[in-house]
């Protein structure tokens, strides 16, 4: 059976998503050998919709077929909930895909612990750079009896401190489809990023100039090394130049660069908020991120990640990305690592 008929088990809110997946697995099978996991397959199409959620895991699985593990079986008398922590054990437990936490979002509520996808999800794997917080430290986890309880190895970095109006997650807005909303969006992202830069330099007293330097950094994904000393998407002269006049005083090419940069920001933005650490670190965040949730790095993972205190344990709020920590330099070696119990 070819790929094009088993994705038919998914009902995709429209053609073009359908097809765009289609597109996206194929790259990905161009550039994989072997066949793909179910996580790399949840992740490919970890936004796109099914007639229900049930549906949306179970045609997952038909995609995974031959890969020589075994999936779990469906069973459409489990609850939702069941299927995705069932889904999720499998992918850390099986695949070694401890990654998949990467895709939480941070919306998902009780009964569905906090380390299990709630599908489909705003929120992938990062692919941007080549990160290492916790340096090369192996991954470190168990689950208890009930499967309900994830404990990983880690440390609790720094917690967040302020955070900057949240970008609700929008599925293809940026898309020429939807230029009414592109234009609406466009709007919001750059009054967020022009008023988090007026708190920061205000209430934190910080020089203007070096908070905007941070912000390009962070909407880069991506942090000064000794082979990259600039942001790879944003000149800063440039940037000033065109963010921060009025649409009126520019031409129209100008207004075209400047909208192609509020775009790159809608990117990163899309479904995050703009967070400051207690230290002092500029970062980017969960949507559901809140002052006070706590920023950790766990044994084995590429990136840092926000978790909120419940009780004797911890929700995982989601992936995060902070400035100056994403190339291992805040890692203190293996030795001496907490037990973070995720719920």
């Amino acid at each position: 059976m070819g790929w094009e008929c088993k994705i038919d088990s998914l009902t995709f809110s429209r053609a073009a998503s359908r097809c765009n997946s289609l597109a996206m697995i194929e790259n990905v099978k161009k550039v994989n050998v072997g066949p793909l996991g179910l996580f790399h397959l949840l992740n490919i199409a970890h936004s796109k919709e099914a007639t229900n959620a049930v549906d949306y895991v179970y045609g997952i699985h038909s995609l995974a077929t031959g890969n020589g593990l075994t999936l779990p079986m469906p069973d459409y008398r489990k609850s939702v909930e069941q299927i995705f922590i069932e889904t999720a054990r499998h992918c850390i437990d099986t695949e070694g895909k401890l990654t998949i936490l990467a895709m939480v979002d941070g919306k998902a509520e009780p009964p569905l612990p906090s380390c299990a996808p709630k599908f489909p999800t705003s929120s992938e794997q990062p692919i941007m750079g080549d990160y290492s917080v916790s340096s090369d430290s192996k991954s470190s986890y168990r689950f208890d009896d009930s499967g309900l309880r994830l404990t990983v190895k880690g440390v609790f970095l720094d917690s967040v401190q302020s955070c900057g109006r949240a970008v609700p997650y929008r599925r293809g807005v940026l898309s020429p489809r939807f230029d009414a909303l592109k234009n609406d969006f466009q709007g919001t992202v750059k009054s967020v990023v022009l008023d988090w830069l007026g708190r920061v330099v205000e209430k934190f007293e910080a020089d203007a100039n070096d908070a905007v330097d941070k912000l390009l950094w962070t909407m880069s994904l991506d942090e000064p090394t000794s082979d990259n000393q600039e942001p790879a998407m944003f000149d800063l002269g440039n940037f000033k130049y065109y963010f921060f006049r009025d649409a009126e005083s520019l031409s129209a090419k100008d207004q075209r660069q400047a909208n192609f940069m509020v775009e790159i920001l809608g990117t990163r933005l899309n479904g995050r908020r703009l967070v400051l650490t207690e230290s002092g670190s500029m970062g980017l965040g969960p949507e559901a991120c809140e002052p006070g949730d706590s920023v950790v790095l766990i044994a084995g993972m590429r990136m840092p990640f926000i978790v909120r205190k419940a009780g004797l344990y911890w929700r995982l709020v989601g992936w995060a990305f902070v400035y100056g920590i994403m190339y291992g330099r805040s890692w203190r070696g293996d030795e001496g690592l907490d037990d973070i119990e995720l719920v």
